[in-house]
């Protein structure tokens, strides 16, 4: 019989990598290290210490007592202590793939020489693969806060192994956020595939002109973009979807106010340039939606397209929501298989209801896809209501409001089984029984709202 000490060290690290992964219930997300596991299979034996060490210090990232507080800038005694190790054993350096980087940006005591751990760190971890950097960029902040934080963001340049960086802003701060043009300006690395900006803020003038310079079009070496919460002006998103040298997964969402005249059909000329290389879009809300105006047929490659709800209805305060053929001819492009209908955008709780409306939409849709001999094999939902009151029209309830919603989407999912399309949808949130009962409660109370003012 082959023991584990009889194993080679390679066989040995694989077994022992899978064993200390956490069992996860989502198939969509990534299993993560069980560093309790890690702990145990260390004190095994001295060589299981040393196969399990380096899962240890793949993924740093330190969790504050108080879970809103941030503690790597200024750093936290266990940051300090973290980095008195890797000072004086260099060889443990080499082992971090993902750091997460939060900064006290709310402070006024945050100094350069708070700054001095993390940049050690950023310059030691030399084969760092993913980059979390949140905060640094309050609108309220101290001038030095935001120098130090894009100081450290250009040092990213230096990281040759470098695939991920996301910047991460406070979606509530209406004036704060790193801007696009300062992304432009300030990351330079060759070697990034993914980069994500949440909460991007606005672009000063000056700024913004040397964004638009010709030689930073076409440029950067990423091909996947995700603004989320994006608050800068229209001409900033513009230039920089012209950045990348090619895109090949874009998702877009903005906070709706400076972005307000933008709508799918500037988005999709914005991402024209890319037409033949990107594979994914997803754009959420973006300003006062103005109906589908995007067509996917000018993108020969796209294989994914995810639109929210709001966005698509050309008035989102009014309840219809019905089918147009026109609505064939823009989404059903001539590799797309997957198409998602997104609702809930942006913390807007106006549609709350999956009725007998979207449930026509999504039947008409598969029709047409069957009629065409289309690609299309697939139509994803995203309905997480964050309540579950339904909607009012016309201050009444129709009798499909109290249906519940999953129900219909188990249905519609075997009816357009017979057209080849499968129907996928998120898990509901609430029980039948509980969404019913708050319907009745909800409907109740405005049935005596209406009585009183009829009376």
């Amino acid at each position: 019989m082959t023991t584990g000490i009889m194993l080679p060290d390679e066989l040995l690290a694989g077994i022992l990598d899978w064993a200390t992964l956490s069992d996860s219930i989502d198939q969509l997300r990534p299993r993560k290290r069980d560093y309790g596991t890690i702990r145990s299979l260390a004190l095994v034996s001295h060589r299981f210490h040393r196969v399990v060490s380096p899962f240890l210090y793949e993924e740093i990232r330190f969790i504050h007592p108080h879970l809103c507080e941030r503690c790597t800038v200024p750093p936290m005694e266990k940051v300090r202590k973290l980095h008195r190790l890797l000072l004086h054993n260099p060889s443990l350096r080499s082992l971090c793939l993902s750091l997460y980087i939060d900064i006290d940006d709310d402070s006024v005591e945050v100094n350069e020489e708070d700054f001095q751990v993390v940049n050690d760190l950023i310059s030691w971890f030399t084969r760092l693969r993913s980059l979390v950097l949140m905060g640094g960029f309050y609108s309220k902040a101290p001038d030095e806060v935001r120098e130090y934080t894009l100081s450290l963001i250009q040092r990213t340049q230096n990281l040759g192994q470098l695939r991920n960086l996301q910047i991460e802003g406070d979606m509530w701060d209406e004036t704060g956020g790193i801007s696009l043009a300062e992304t432009v300006k300030y990351i330079n690395s060759s070697s990034l595939e993914t980069l994500e900006v949440s909460a991007a803020g606005l672009s000063d003038t000056s700024s913004l002109s040397e964004m638009l310079l010709p030689h930073k079009s076409r440029s950067a070496s990423f091909k996947s973009v995700k603004l989320r919460g994006c608050k800068d002006y229209p001409e900033a998103i513009a230039a920089f979807i012209h950045w990348p040298k090619e895109l090949v997964h874009f998702t877009i969402n903005t906070s709706g106010s400076f972005v307000s005249d933008m709508n799918l059909h500037d988005i999709g000329m914005c991402l024209s340039i890319h037409k033949e290389t990107l594979k994914t879009i997803y754009i959420d809300l973006l300003g006062f939606p103005h109906g589908l105006s995007f067509n996917a047929s000018n993108f020969p490659l796209l294989e994914v397209l995810r639109l929210s709800r709001t966005q698509i209805c050309e008035d989102p305060w009014n309840r219809e929501f019905e089918w147009d053929p026109v609505y064939a001819d823009l989404i059903l492009g001539p590799s797309l298989h997957t198409f998602g209908l997104v609702f809930g955008v942006m913390g807007h709780s106006l549609i709350n209801n999956w009725g007998h409306m979207e449930e026509e939409w999504i039947r008409q849709l598969a029709i047409a896809a069957w009629k065409r001999k289309a690609p299309l094999k697939k139509i994803e939902i995203t309905f997480s209501p964050v309540s579950p009151y339904p909607n009012l029209k016309q201050g009444t309830y129709s009798d499909w409001e109290y249906v519940y919603p999953w129900d219909r989407m188990d249905k519609l999912g075997v009816q357009i089984q017979r057209y080849g399309l499968s129907l996928e949808y998120t898990a509901p949130p609430w029980t039948k029984e509980e969404w019913l009962s708050e319907v009745r409660t909800c409907s109740c109370h405005h049935s005596v709202i209406a009585f009183e003012r009829d009376e």
